[in-house]
Formats: structure tokens, C-alpha cells, sequence
């Protein structure tokens, strides 16, 4: 498990060069409130799905929805349902407090070969 630390951009600073960390098949970043991008990029390998999970289940309404391929519980969020060889992806979480447990977020990445991330926020 990793825990990647979030780069924050500053005004007039010019932007932020992403630094990428190695994913594992479970992965947290400190977070209380705000916008989040999570930018990942695949090497040569491809992989499956990558998840937001969300700890911070509601109780439904009637019978609880089935816990979708990959993910961990009903209420867990879709990335992506898979990332190619030699490919990035933006994922833009626009508030991230509903997948805040105890000061972190979890990511999972299924076959997370030669996935890597860079996490920037919060905005």
C-alpha cells in the first residue's frame, strides 16, 4: 500500500509537474475537503478497473444494490473501467469529503503492473 501525498499548486506558481508514484492494489491519500485529480499513467501493461472506495456507506432504502465487478462494496466509484498499455487518464473528483475515512481516501487498482499516479489538490 502506498500513501500518496497530494501536491498542492500555489497561485502564481506557474502549474505543478506531476511526481508519480508506483500504484499497489491498495493505495490512500490524506484528504479532508476539496476538487481532486488523480492522474494516472499505465506502462506496457494493461489494467482493469480502478476505484474510489467509499467507506461511508448509506443504508439504502429497501434491498442493497450488488457490489459491481472489481469493486469493493455498492457505493464504491468507477475510474475507469480500464486503462491500456502506454496510456494516462485524468479522474477529476469534485468533492472528495463523501470518501473521506478517518483523514483518507482508498484507491483500488485491479493488475496495477505498471500503473502509476500523481494526485493534485485540493483545488
Amino acid at each position: 500500500m502506498t500513501l500518496f501525498v497530494p501536491q498542492r499548486p500555489t497561485l502564481g506558481s506557474g502549474g505543478v509537474t506531476p511526481t508519480y508514484n508506483v500504484c499497489t492494489a491498495s493505495d490512500t491519500f490524506a484528504a479532508q475537503t476539496g476538487r481532486y485529480i488523480l492522474w494516472y499513467k499505465n506502462g506496457g501493461t494493461p489494467t482493469t478497473t480502478l476505484w474510489v472506495l467509499n467507506s461511508n456507506l448509506v443504508a439504502p432504502t429497501g434491498s442493497t444494490p450488488a457490489v459491481a465487478t472489481g469493486a469493493t462494496n455498492w457505493e464504491d466509484v468507477l475510474i475507469s473501467a480500464a486503462l491500456g498499455a502506454t496510456t494516462d487518464r485524468a479522474f477529476v473528483i469534485d468533492e472528495v469529503s463523501p470518501y473521506v475515512t478517518s483523514g483518507l481516501v482508498t484507491l483500488k487498482h485491479n493488475t496495477p503492473t505498471t500503473l502509476t499516479l500523481a494526485i493534485i489538490g485540493p483545488y
